[in-house]
């Protein structure tokens, strides 16, 4: 499950809580707000909640004449800032409101804990790091999973692996109208028996976005990855991506659009090894696509949301050989559904207050290649299609706004894989099935 996901339920939560705790004050609140600040604070959270952010800033600037120390005041302008995409404005107004609720006796326990949980997911835009552990079993290992390309990179083995990935993520500028993140991932896998398939990959990016409008925006990305195969060098490959994204107006409706986005992207994939020049894989790759998310409730009359996504992308592949050279086309879909109480949606199945999360995904790829093969003893073009089919449970352990949460997840994996090339000497390398079983513990920070 994404991190996305669980950011998102747990704004829910927060604003269930928060138009609760400004709806219905203590007696003490009552007694320090006059009525119109706590109207106003009423507003501001009704506002907020639609995302309509500038009107709700104008409200609150009222409060902030009136009562220019209410710890509420600073809650509201760091969410504010918050949707006018100014990470670093609203840091400061939450770190204001932290500091007026330190003064504040009794204790304000509840805005506390809100103001604490805001700033956490604010300071995930400018700076994050995760660190993920696993294992997984494999009945077919394949290099680049479902996706092997030449032969070699299938060992038609059963074996075991442990894998680990680490990341960091920074935003030096970010503001409503711009924003420049830079990160680093190392991923490692280390299989149990066939030593040949250690992977080692490692990505450096920086990616510009700038907000066209209120919703939507324009990002450009650069990545140099490099990847090690049993400790030797196998692929450098520098990207360059355009994408476009529009994030959709909130909505209480059955079923309604999140997030539309579109891509092009451009690849150089330099092999580092020697091989024919026929079978030399180095070249360029287009790449154009696009993307839809939504979220409905399967049963209408039933709070309990799930986010659905599809997508579908085109990719041209050009080689210096002849043998690589190829049009793929994918198309996806997913869902993910949190996994609740029938008798109260607002608390998860296991432990009310940490998410469960269950999602599914299927990729079903095309790859027809331009030419005709030169391993397939009847000279065709070689055609493969690949279907992937995922199972995900994700439980969130721990969510500690200081020292990060820690997340639980299981995999079951299929790949079904079929090629009409077969071999000079009648096999068909590229025709296979693989189950992986995978077990995974997350770290985010």
């Amino acid at each position: 499950m994404s991190e996305q996901l669980y950011r998102l339920d747990f704004v829910l939560f927060t604003w269930l809580a928060l138009l609760l705790a400004v709806s219905t004050p203590s007696k003490a609140q009552q007694k320090e707000k006059p009525n119109d600040v706590q109207h106003s604070l009423e507003l501001a959270a009704v506002l907020l909640n639609s995302g309509d952010a500038p009107k709700a800033w104008e409200v609150l600037d009222d409060v902030e004449t009136a009562e220019p120390e209410n710890p509420w005041l600073w809650y509201f302008r760091g969410i504010a800032n918050t949707q006018l995409g100014r990470a670093y404005p609203a840091l400061a107004c939450l770190d204001r409101s932290l500091e007026l609720l330190s003064s504040t006796n009794p204790p304000d326990e509840l805005l506390s804990s809100l103001v604490r949980a805001q700033r956490q997911s604010v300071r995930r835009e400018v700076f994050n790091i995760s660190l993920r552990l696993g294992s997984t079993y494999d009945t077919n290992v394949t290099f680049l999973g479902g996706n092997a390309i030449a032969e070699g990179l299938i060992a038609n083995e059963k074996d075991g692996a442990f894998g680990s990935e680490f990341s960091v993520f920074f935003a030096p500028l970010q503001d409503e109208s711009q924003m420049l993140t830079l990160g680093f991932q190392a991923a490692n896998l280390w299989q149990f028996r066939v030593d040949a398939f250690d992977v080692q990959d490692y990505t450096a990016m920086v990616r510009y976005a700038h907000r066209l409008t209120p919703r939507s925006t324009l990002s450009f990305e650069a990545e140099e990855n490099v990847i090690y195969l049993g400790n030797d060098p196998y692929l450098f490959k520098p990207t360059g991506t355009v994408e476009w994204k529009y994030s959709w107006p909130s909505s209480s409706s059955v079923v309604h659009l999140i997030e539309s986005s579109a891509f092009y992207r451009i690849e150089s994939r330099d092999f580092r090894y020697q091989v024919e020049r026929d079978f030399d894989r180095d070249g360029v790759s287009h790449m154009v696509g696009v993307a839809q998310e939504v979220r409905f409730r399967p049963i209408p009359a039933f709070d309990w949301y799930w986010d659905a996504q599809l997508g579908y992308h085109f990719e041209d592949v050009r080689t210096q050989g002849t043998e690589f050279d190829r049009r793929v086309q994918v198309a996806s879909a997913g869902v993910a559904m949190p996994l609740v109480r029938p008798k109260d949606t607002t608390k998860y199945l296991l432990s009310p207050d940490k998410p469960l999360w269950l999602a599914f995904r299927a990729d079903w790829e095309v790859s027809r290649y331009r030419n005709d093969s030169l391993n397939d003893r009847h000279d065709r073009k070689r055609v493969d299609r690949i279907g992937t089919y995922r199972l995900m449970l994700s439980q969130l352990l721990r969510k500690d706004v200081d020292r990060g949460d820690v997340t639980l997840s299981t995999v079951l994996q299929w790949s079904d894989a079929n090629s009409n090339l077969r071999t000079t000497s009648d096999t068909n390398p590229f025709t296979f099935d693989k189950f992986v079983f995978g077990l995974q513990i997350e770290w985010s920070w």
